[in-house]
């Protein structure tokens, strides 16, 4: 994601704005989903050759553009990690990388990105992957 998309999303975060949610969604790429995988460097029209890198995370809209009030999460194969999100953390829309110990015996890491909060706060749901320690758990985050 190009960092005025970035900064738009953060934007509409600490503004509340879900709207311009819906409105992101159909401007910018104008093709979303053949990407090159390049990020223009803007010096006239010269491609940098820079990768963006995947999170192998996924957005998906969670239908209605709703405005998120209660972050939850729900972790597949679950054997005592839990996962809290707080409201601070969606309002602050920053990059943050969790730890969902919690009760488990090992410990996996879930990172959400700033674009992504941007997403969560607009009602859109994430479906993430946990780091291995062995195995993976698929993480679903929603917000009411």
């Amino acid at each position: 994601m190009d960092n005025s998309r970035r900064t738009f999303l953060q934007a509409v975060v600490i503004l509340g704005g879900a709207s311009a949610i819906a409105q992101v969604v159909g401007c910018g790429d104008p093709d979303p989903v053949t990407d090159t995988g390049r990020t223009d460097t803007g010096t006239g029209g010269t491609d940098s050759g820079t990768e963006e890198t995947d999170s192998g995370t996924e957005e998906t809209d969670a239908g209605g553009g709703d405005t998120c009030t209660t972050p939850e999460a729900t972790i597949a194969a679950n054997h005592g990690h839990e996962l809290v999100v707080t409201m601070a953390d969606v309002t602050a829309a920053a990059d943050k990388t969790y730890s969902i110990r919690a009760a488990a015996s090992h410990d996996h890491m879930v990172t959400i990105t700033a674009a992504q909060f941007g997403m969560l706060a607009g009602g859109a749901t994430l479906s993430l992957t946990s780091t291995s320690s062995g195995h993976t758990h698929g993480v679903t985050v929603t917000c009411a």
